[in-house]
């Protein structure tokens, strides 16, 4: 499952948003490190079933993030599973925790989920 959220994550982010998480490393020399993931698995997801993976961001710290990918049914919308992920922004020569800098800080609090998109299925909104 944490493949897949994180699969989900870094194609929404590229097709969204045109940020590009490998591209951003290599050029920044700075990417995030999962530091925790916990899953709550609701209903199975059966060997080959289609799912929907919606993902946002919903916490934001100077040198961290957490991320919620949502599984459901493609048709029904019926949840079948959550996941959140603790990220540490690191510096790749390093390993060491680092700051976002300020235009990165910028972009993520511009994508940060807020209570008053609840409800809305578009991610334009977010």
């Amino acid at each position: 499952y944490m493949d897949y959220a994180l699969d989900a994550r870094e194609d929404q982010l590229r097709r969204y948003y045109d940020f590009d998480i490998p591209s951003w490393t290599q050029s920044a020399g700075k990417g995030w490190v999962v530091s925790k993931m916990k899953a709550n698995y609701v209903k199975p997801i059966l060997w080959n079933e289609e799912v929907r993976i919606s993902t946002r961001l919903v916490e934001l710290g100077e040198g961290s993030l957490w991320i919620e990918a949502i599984f459901s049914d493609p048709k029904t919308l019926k949840l079948k599973s959550v996941l959140w992920g603790d990220f540490v922004y690191v510096d790749v020569r390093s390993g060491r925790p680092v700051r976002h800098e300020s235009d990165l800080k910028d972009f993520l609090n511009s994508i940060l989920y807020r209570d008053e998109w609840q409800g809305k299925e578009s991610i334009d909104l977010r």
